[in-house]
């Protein structure tokens, strides 16, 4: 409870950090305007604003660091640089009223006073501008400014929008630029694209579509693609993209659809090896499938556990047409994504291939369930609160192959030793306590591993070069 507490004391951040903005700025112009009309001595209002503007500003400080610690995690350099210039202003701003307080009659206390509040006012601007930074992303502030326009400086006229895909599209005719990259610019690339890659995904152009993680876009495989999952899904449902707005067209969702199918004919996939799963009673499996070929009955047990994850909200799907394996989305159960829902994958651990179970309802207490999963290629626990002693329990899932466990606070501890998956090809863990010099060792111990540790610009530990892409990554 006291952990559920402490987030929601961080998430009113957005709430109490505008008012001694508003405080402190007013304060500092009721100065500047004394100074110009050469006023002496600092006004009681300004006095008064600027006390009220420093007790709200440890407010906001306060619930803006655990917000950080709850929801981002460190590593990220514009997080780390609005966090300590608010916490510089907001010292800026203490100072100032403790010279303000005994600069009264004192000309050379009020000049100081004056100049030391408009600098802690300016830090706190800018701490500002920077939050404004992490919501909506690079040059948010200028973009009204932006050349737009012909070089006479009149604006072009907009262009007319894309006609509506066709639903006769197939695998053989659809083309990325012509179908799908205009519905991709029209609801998706202002949170997706160059000044903005909400949760590292970039989809303004086919390089970085096909440079997403297998759990977005699964080449292939529309039904086991998160976009296809969150752009079919019932306006009102936790996680149905996109968020605001219009809903894409069924045209439109046709196109994403029936090109994600034709990335597995067109070279840029490679099949997976197979994976041998330990058989249980009656259930073998070999790749995926059934030995015999033939299809098989649910056991009862296995049906009712997927029926209740699907009673909570939970997406459980076979990863193929045919296949026995299954995509597990717990995180589309909202509040019911907990240790509690993951204790209900039991008894069909053993078919799990994919799984997403992210929020802070998750803990270590359920990843010895999630160990369980011995056919486990991609596992999803961004924002949860697993830590180095639940980490090490999934990292050597045998058949892991990326793990993303960003905003979680896992360290460089949990990087040295332990039993690492052969397998395990890439880590995301942007927003954590891990830093570079870990990352840095973590590549001389494991080469083959690249850890991803900037989200917003995809950049990874060791950079990705062509020797460390994923099998059927390359553009």
């Amino acid at each position: 409870m006291t952990e559920q507490l402490l987030q929601f004391a961080g998430r009113l951040h957005p709430i109490v950090v505008h008012f001694p903005i508003a405080m402190v700025l007013a304060a500092a112009m009721i100065e500047v305007t004394r100074a110009a009309l050469r006023r002496p001595g600092p006004a009681r209002t300004s006095i008064n604003m600027l006390a009220i503007g420093v007790a709200a500003s440890g407010a906001a400080i306060g619930s803006g660091w655990l917000n950080a610690d709850f929801e981002h995690g460190s590593g990220n350099t514009t997080l780390e640089l609005h966090r300590w210039v608010a916490i510089g202003g907001g010292g800026g701003a203490l100072l100032a009223l403790l010279i303000g307080i005994a600069a009264r009659g004192n000309r050379g206390g009020v000049a100081a006073f004056r100049a030391s509040l408009v600098i802690a006012s300016g830090a706190i601007g800018f701490a500002g501008h920077l939050g404004g930074t992490l919501v909506y992303g690079e040059g948010y502030l200028f973009a009204p400014f932006a050349s737009r326009g012909s070089p006479d400086g009149n604006a072009a006229p907009a262009a007319e929008p894309s006609e509506e895909p066709s639903e006769a599209l197939t695998a053989g005719t659809v083309s990325f630029e012509r179908d799908v990259l205009p519905v991709l610019e029209s609801r998706c690339v202002e949170c997706h694209g160059p000044t903005r890659a909400k949760g590292g995904l970039r989809l303004d152009s086919l390089e970085h579509a096909l440079g997403v993680d297998e759990w977005v876009i699964a080449p292939g495989a529309p039904d086991a693609s998160d976009m296809i999952v969150r752009i079919t899904a019932a306006e009102d449902e936790d996680g149905a993209m996109p968020p605001k707005g219009e809903r894409l067209s069924s045209a439109q969702i046709h196109a994403v659809r029936v090109w994600i199918e034709s990335l597995a004919s067109e070279g840029q996939r490679t099949e997976r090896q197979a994976v041998d799963v330990p058989a249980s009673g009656e259930d073998e499996y070999e790749g995926g499938a059934p030995k015999d070929g033939t299809d098989r009955q649910e056991h009862p047990e296995e049906a009712a556990a997927i029926d209740a994850l699907r009673a909570i909200g939970a997406h459980v799907l076979p990863v193929a047409a045919g296949s026995e394996l299954l995509d597990v989305n717990l995180s589309l159960a909202g509040p019911g994504c907990d240790d509690e829902a993951l204790q209900m994958l039991r008894p069909i651990a053993h078919r799990v291939r994919w799984l997403r179970a992210t929020g802070p309802l998750v803990t270590d207490a359920a990843m010895d369930v999630v160990a369980e999963c011995k056919a486990l290629e991609r596992l999803d626990l961004s924002a949860s609160g697993l830590t180095d002693e639940g980490f090490s329990k999934v990292v050597g899932l045998p058949a892991l192959r990326v793990l993303t466990m960003t905003g979680t606070r896992v360290t460089d501890a949990a990087l040295t030793g332990g039993a690492w998956s052969p397998s395990l090809a890439r880590v995301y863990a942007w927003g954590t306590s891990v830093t570079s010099e870990g990352a840095a060792r973590l590549a001389s111990e494991r080469p083959g591993v690249v850890l991803v540790l900037d989200g917003a610009e995809g950049g990874a530990w060791p950079a990705a070069d062509e020797h460390q892409r994923e099998p059927g990554r390359e553009p």
